[in-house]
């Protein structure tokens, strides 16, 4: 058991969500408080975890809300100036059929397309009547 405080902040007079805080502590004398920690709701969600841009893998046809697929499109980048931080041609990658791979050791510069995967390479081999 233990005891809690919640604080809800006060937003003024912009109408914006308030956002809430909670801390709390233990029914003991020498208990100390915890940190005030934010409480996340529908109107002050918590901050997206990806950086704008970043391609994520997402195991659905339906895409999220405030998400793109990768199909090679276009954007407007005075409306999506973080993404455009990320994409300055103002053009998404199109990401069908490839794989998200790391920065290239070789020098080749980052979204850049890894040509000849398969190099040319010839085998030899042998066949032997075994009658």
């Amino acid at each position: 058991t233990g005891d809690g405080e919640i604080l809800i902040g006060w937003s003024g007079t912009n109408g914006a969500p308030a956002p809430a805080y909670i801390r709390s502590h233990r029914d003991t004398a020498d208990a100390e408080w915890s940190e005030w920690a934010m409480l996340y709701t529908t109107l002050n969600p918590p901050p997206d975890s990806h950086p704008v841009g970043a391609a994520i893998a997402w195991p659905s046809d339906a895409t999220p809300a405030g998400y793109a697929l990768m199909q090679g499109q276009s954007f407007d980048k005075s409306a999506y100036p973080l993404l455009a931080i990320a994409y300055p041609s103002g053009v998404i990658p199109d990401m069908r059929g490839w794989t998200i791979k790391g920065k290239p050791i070789s020098g080749r510069a980052v979204l850049s397309q890894e040509m000849d995967g398969n190099k040319s390479h010839s085998h030899t081999a042998r066949a032997q009547d075994t009658d």
